[in-house]
Parts: C-alpha cells; structure tokens; sequence
C-alpha cells in the first residue's frame, strides 16, 4: 500500500512540473508570435540606424571617422547580410591601410575572417593559420589577441560543422582557442559560451546550466547576448535529454533575434524541428518558413543549406499529415454515408461547391490567360509603335527630299511653295515625341522620382506636369524599354550620336552609382 502510495506522489510531481513548463511553453510562444508581428518596427529601425551611419560614412572628412562607420557598419551587417557586412570589413581593412595603423589593420582581416563562406574558407584559413600568437601579443597586446583567439574558436567551429566534422585536427584546434579564449578572457559573455559547450562535450549538463544560468543572472545584456546565451541553453537542454525546456530556451532565443533585428541564425529552425514532435505542424511550417527567408536575405549559404534542408523535412511531415488528416476525413465521410442519410446532402452540397469552384478557377485562367495575351498584343504594339514611327517620319522627310530634286529639275512652282514651308518632319516628331512621352510615362509613373533617387539634389530633374520628357529624361526612357545602343538610341529619337553620348555619360558621372549599378538600376525601374 504505501509502495503505491509514493509511485502516485511522483507521478503526480511528474504531471504539475510537466504541465508547469507546459504553461511557460505557450506564453513563451505567444511571445514569439507577438514578436513576429511587429518584426517590422525592428527592422525600420536597424534600417534608419544602418543608413543614418551610410552617410555619416559618405560625409566623414576624416579617415578615422570613415574607419569609425565602416567598423559600425560591419558589426550591424554581421548578421544582417554576409556581403555587406564582406563589404565594410574590406573597406576598414582599406582605411585602415591609408591610416598606416597596423593594429586595425589586423582587427579588420580577423573581422574579414569571421564571415566565412564555403568559397573562400580555405583562404580565410591560411591567412588565419600564417598569424603567430605569440608575435601577437608581443606587437599589438591582449585585446587583439582575444579578437585573434574569438576568430580562431568561430573559423574552426565553422569549418566542423559545414566541412570537417571528423576532422581530428580541427577539432582540436577548436578546443585549443576556446580554451585559449576562456584563459584569456575569462568573465566575457563568449568565454562563458565557449566554457558551456567544453562541459557539454564532458557530460556535465547540469554545471553548464548553472553557469549561463548566473551568468544571465547578474549581467544586464542585449539582444544579442541574450539571443546567444538562451540559444545555448537550449542546446545543453536538448543535450541532457530535456526536449521540453530546450524548446523554451529556443523560443526565447528566436524572440531576442527577431528583435536584433537578425537574419543569420538558427534557433527559430531548430524550434520548428521541435515542434514537429509536438505535432504542431502549422506552427512549424511558419517558423521554418521565416528561418528560410532571413537565411536567403543574409547571403550566408551555409544556413541557406541548413534551413533548406529543414524546410523540406519539415514540409514532408506536414504533407504527410495532411495526407493523414485526409484519409481520416474519407473514412469518416464513409462511415457517414453508409450509416446518416444526410450525408447524401452533404455529398450534394460538398459536389456542387466542388463545381462552382472549378468554374470559378476556370475563370480565374480564362481571365489570367487574356490578361497574359493583352500584355502580350500591348509589348507587340508597343514594338511596332516604337520601329515604324521613326521609319515613316524620315519617309516623309525623304519624300520631301524627292520633291526638292524634282523641282530643281522643272518642278511647278506650286511644289516649290509646298516645299518652302517648314520641314514636315520635324512637326511629326514633336508629335511623335509627345506621344512617346505620354505613353512612356503611363506605363512608368514614377519614372522621374526613381531617376531622382539616385541623382544628388543638385542634378534632380523636375517633374513633368505637361506630360512631356526633357532631352535627358527621354534618352534613360528609351534605355529602360531596351535600347541600349547610342547609335539606336540616336536613330529612334533623330538625335545627334554625339548628343547621345554626351547626355548619358553626364547622367552617369552626376548620379550616386557607377556605370554598371547605373545601367541595372535603370532597366529595373518599375519592376
């Protein structure tokens, strides 16, 4: 009796903490969605910070201060975008160099070295593995060298987990600069990360907890460090064989990356995997979903991979139990038509709904396949407008010149009065230019705000209340409908080639981009 007794008393123990965590569990992840709803707040903001330090940066006289922003510019695209934050690693490395200051030099290669990608990690590891730790600290002193030992720990964990796993040499020398690290920098955020996974690796879940446990404690941090050190505490829950608090570190870990505002992470995927086993499949495919387009809009193609594969696991699952759901469904439909008479009704309705809807998606691809042909007639009359316009106005010009030489051969004079009138020509290409504008600019309304946003303020063209194109406006038109050659260009208007020429390379020189990212972005207008 009192065997049974205490084997119900734990049983019941088990159920309240079960069902406590449960709780946290679903507050933690209306948070989360909480969160996701109002990501966008979080992303102006980052947006408004990165631009407002992008012309700090463009304005800065100083090359310190250049320095300065291209330093703030990389640490805010580190996870935001791996070509960006390549970009302004390159660029302090670059300033660094014209400032003959070798200590920065060096911070902006191990900067360089920390966005590894599959295509240059083998030269991001050479140069990492030609530095000396010990010339290091005797040149540049103890807080480069954490900066050298961090960029050694991150570089090797990356090469172990997307190249080497079973690499024996690797992974030892990514133990060695973790150690190395703690040794050195020893109350840090990241020395406290990298001594959590070492017990990990030693069996010691519960000391690892303890650990991120006090540290989060007695630390005020931000949404990074929060974001690491709740991300590794999922992992060393999920380690201990704790799915459920491992779920709630991870949740709590996506919530303070969605904040950042980041896009380069992975605890949101490995939620999602959690909450397959939870059957909750909507859920999962929305978070695996989000995880796959940050990692896609970040460039990083180590997680692109990651949450690829996930996605197409976790999509898998959820077409199964679609599937699941629907073969139920057909039983049960079954059961109702052999055993409930109103089934027949149900049957009846649920055909006629089937029908309407089909007529409805007929319609649907009726309506779509027109609106394709109508695009199709109007790119084609668009052409042909655009080829025979030119054509005839210089026919007429030529028949005109026809008219000349006959009269100088013994026209009548009233073919020489008709002939001294102003050129027909030129009234038919006013016309032909003020239809051009018109029709252009129906099609591309903001043609002229889109010029303007790459131009500085002192070369903005004005708008155009008439209708009508300046000389300038109408020569970018034409290369936005795709004619790019001057010489065609030249011929389509009835331009002097020279007055092409001169015209675009005074745009390109004046506008905030380059010849190349000039071009594209004019072709791009109004897609």
């Amino acid at each position: 009796m009192r065997f049974i007794r205490t084997i119900f008393i734990i049983t019941s123990l088990v159920t309240l903490v079960s069902s406590c965590n449960q709780s946290e569990f679903d507050v933690v992840l209306q948070e989360l969605d909480n969160t996701i709803a109002i990501r966008d707040s979080y992303i102006d903001s980052l947006d408004k910070a990165i631009s407002a330090d992008r012309k700090a940066l463009y304005n800065a006289l100083q090359v310190e201060d250049m320095y300065m922003y291209a330093e703030k510019l990389f640490l805010k695209f580190k996870s935001e975008n791996a070509d960006s934050a390549i970009y302004y690693s390159n660029l302090s490395y670059t300033l660094a160099e014209r400032m003959g200051n070798d200590t920065l030099m060096l911070k902006s290669m191990l900067n360089r070295i920390l966005i590894p990608v599959e295509e240059d990690i083998t030269h991001c590891r050479a140069r990492y593995e030609a530095l000396n730790e010990n010339q290091i600290y005797t040149d540049y002193g103890q807080d480069v060298l954490i900066s050298y030992l961090y960029c050694g720990a991150e570089l090797y964990k990356f090469i172990i987990n997307n190249i080497s796993p079973d690499n024996a040499y690797i992974n030892e020398r990514y133990d060695y600069y973790r150690r190395r690290y703690c040794e050195e920098n020893p109350g840090s955020l990241d020395a406290v990360r990298f001594k959590s996974a070492l017990m990990n690796n030693q069996g010691r879940y519960m000391e690892s907890l303890e650990l991120l446990r006090e540290y989060i404690e007695n630390h005020v941090l931000d949404n990074y460090g929060y974001s690491i050190m709740y991300n590794r505490m999922a992992s060393t829950y999920h380690a201990a064989g704790d799915p459920m608090n491992a779920r709630i570190m991870y949740a709590r870990s996506s919530i303070y990356n969605l904040k950042r505002p980041a896009k380069q992470y992975h605890s949101l995927s490995l939620l999602a995997l959690l909450l397959i086993e939870d059957k909750e499949y909507d859920r999962a495919l929305k978070y695996i979903n989000i995880a796959s387009s940050d990692a896609i809009m970040s460039g990083y193609n180590f997680r692109i991979s990651e949450t690829s594969s996930y996605l197409i696991t976790i999509s898998s699952l959820v077409k199964e139990n679609e599937k699941i759901r629907r073969t139920y469904l057909y039983m049960l439909v079954g059961l109702l038509f052999v055993f409930l008479i109103t089934s027949i009704l149900g049957m009846f309705l649920l055909s006629r709904y089937s029908t309407r809807l089909k007529k409805s998606h007929d319609t649907i691809s009726e309506t779509n396949m027109q609106l394709a042909d109508l695009n199709r007639i109007k790119d084609n009359c668009m052409l042909k407008y655009m080829v025979n316009c030119p054509n005839y106005i210089k026919a007429i010009d030529e028949n005109n010149s026809t008219l000349r030489k006959a009269l100088k051969s013994g026209g009548i004079d009233a073919i020489k009065n008709e002939l001294h009138k102003p050129r027909y020509s030129s009234k038919e290409f006013k016309h032909f230019y003020n239809e051009f504008d018109n029709n252009f600019l129906k099609m591309f309304p903001t043609f002229i705000e889109e010029i303007n946003k790459i131009m500085p303020e002192s070369h903005q063209f004005p708008s155009c209340s008439d209708g009508s194109l300046t000389m300038d406006l109408r020569i970018l038109a034409v290369i936005r409908i795709g004619i790019k050659s001057s010489g065609t260009i030249a011929n389509f208007l009835n331009y002097a080639p020279s007055t092409v020429y001169t015209s675009r390379t005074k745009i390109k020189k004046a506008s905030l981009l380059d010849g190349d990212e000039f071009d594209s972005y004019i072709e791009k207008i109004g897609i």
